[in-house]
């Protein structure tokens, strides 16, 4: 995992981004089948791909429900965090200029989103 977040950094890029445009792509891709079009598309994540979860579901209307599981809850925790788990992955440069993970909650409509049992970045529950 560092390595490939390295490897998408080098690039101008990050892996929880590539993570997110992933995960909107397959669900388009799947969209586009005859049969598939209508139904609802449902997105569960666990632990550090439930901030890509929570990206992906902001970003597009094609998910009825997105629920994360044991994922981070906030990118300041994470930067002001004196240890953590494995989460290079999560490294957003910039990203607090412009939002937090819990900003992210006013572009779902009404019960989309559903975080259960968060955790700090050292991986302990955080008892939200």
């Amino acid at each position: 995992e560092y390595q490939l977040a390295w490897k998408a950094l080098l690039l101008g890029r990050t892996l929880v981004g590539m993570q997110t445009l992933d995960i909107i792509q397959a669900v388009a891709a799947i969209k586009k089948h005859s049969g598939f079009e209508n139904l609802p598309v449902e997105l569960h994540a666990m632990g550090k791909t439930g901030v890509a979860a929570q990206l992906a579901g902001a970003l597009s209307p094609r998910f009825s429900s997105v629920s994360v599981e044991g994922s981070i809850g906030s990118w300041l925790e994470f930067a002001m965090a004196q240890r953590h788990v494995n989460l290079f992955s999560l490294v957003v440069p910039g990203v607090l200029d412009d939002f937090d993970i819990p900003d992210l909650l006013r572009l779902y409509r009404p019960g989309v989103l559903r975080v259960m049992r968060p955790v700090h970045p050292d991986g302990s529950a955080s008892g939200h």
